[in-house]
C-alpha cells in the first residue's frame, strides 16, 4: 500500500504539483489505490475538497483509486455534507455504516381494524365482536 500525505489547508496553485506527485507514485508503484493520509491543520474548506478531488481524478485515470486516512472527524463530516462519500472513501468509514441515529418507535402489538358501518364487508365484521 502506497500512501501520500497531504497537510492542510491545500492552496489552489499546489494542485498540479499533488496531482503530478500521485501519478509518479502510481506509475512507479501499481496498486489498486493510492492512500492519502490527510493531516488537517485549521479549518476544512473546499478548495482542500477541490485537491481532493483532483487527485482522485487523477489516480483514476491510472485504473487505481483514492482512498483517505484521516483522523479528523471534521474532514469526514464535511465530505459526507457535500455528498462525496463515494468519489472521495476513507478507510475510516466502512460501506456498510449506518448514517443517523435509528428511529424509535413503539412497538405494535398486533394489528386492530375499525369496520365501516357503510362497508357490506365491514358489517360482517362487526358481527364477530
Amino acid at each position: 500500500m502506497t500512501v501520500l500525505v497531504l497537510t492542510t489547508p491545500i492552496d489552489r496553485a499546489d494542485v498540479p504539483v499533488l496531482c503530478s506527485h500521485a501519478r509518479a507514485i502510481v506509475r512507479r508503484m501499481p496498486a489498486d489505490r493510492l492512500v492519502v493520509e490527510v493531516r488537517c491543520r485549521g479549518s476544512i474548506d473546499l478548495g482542500t475538497i477541490d485537491a481532493l478531488l483532483c487527485l482522485q481524478l487523477t489516480v483514476c485515470r491510472l485504473g487505481s483509486r483514492l482512498c483517505l486516512r484521516t483522523t479528523s472527524g471534521d474532514l469526514v463530516s464535511f465530505i459526507r455534507f457535500l455528498g462525496l462519500e463515494e468519489e472521495l472513501p476513507s478507510l475510516a468509514t466502512s460501506a456498510v455504516e449506518p448514517l443517523g441515529e435509528p428511529e424509535h418507535r413503539e412497538q405494535s402489538i398486533g394489528v386492530e381494524e375499525e369496520a365501516d358501518a357503510g362497508d357490506p364487508a365491514g358489517r360482517d365484521l362487526q358481527d364477530l365482536d
